[in-house]
């Protein structure tokens, strides 16, 4: 078989590349229960250059063993917070004060209280713009700078 095959093969047997990622997944997460995007690089970069593996396999044991292992990764929480903010997008254009707080808060909680309000702003916001949310303002001469006053996450996310 060629080459290819055999990192596939690898990757099934114990002891296997996939066995690999997966043991330095669970070393990276021993001292939290996040990871955040530049940990998912790292561990995706990692797995890639080193043990010869195709980045959607890595991505999937990441993904699988955040599921299994408890933890929670940025990539997962966006995911989230984008399918949240489209079905709001569903009902109106415009998102209100308490609905952007509820998707800070469930981004928080999601990554088990490890995410600084900041960064779930951060996070929250570009889920809304890319939803194309708009702020809703309060009453009638209310103001939006609860949502201006927040910068949009500028990273690329895995």
């Amino acid at each position: 078989m060629g080459s290819n095959n055999t990192s596939q093969h690898d990757a099934r047997q114990p002891g296997g590349s996939g066995d690999r990622v997966y043991d330095y997944i669970r070393l990276v997460v021993a001292d939290s229960r996040y990871l955040d995007s530049e940990a998912e690089w790292r561990i995706i970069d990692n797995a890639v250059f080193q043990l010869g593996m195709m980045p959607l396999d890595v991505k999937s044991y990441l993904l699988g063993a955040a599921t299994l292992g408890g933890f929670s990764t940025e990539s997962m929480i966006t995911r989230v917070l984008s399918d949240i903010a489209a079905g709001m997008r569903a009902k109106s254009s415009r998102i209100s004060k308490d609905q952007f707080k509820y998707l800070v808060e469930t981004a928080i909680a999601m990554s088990q209280d490890e995410l600084s309000t900041d960064k779930a702003e951060n996070l929250a916001k570009a889920a809304c713009e890319g939803a194309k949310l708009r702020a809703r303002r309060r009453w009638l001469v209310g103001t939006r700078r609860w949502y201006n006053r927040i910068s949009p996450s500028d990273k690329q996310t895995v």
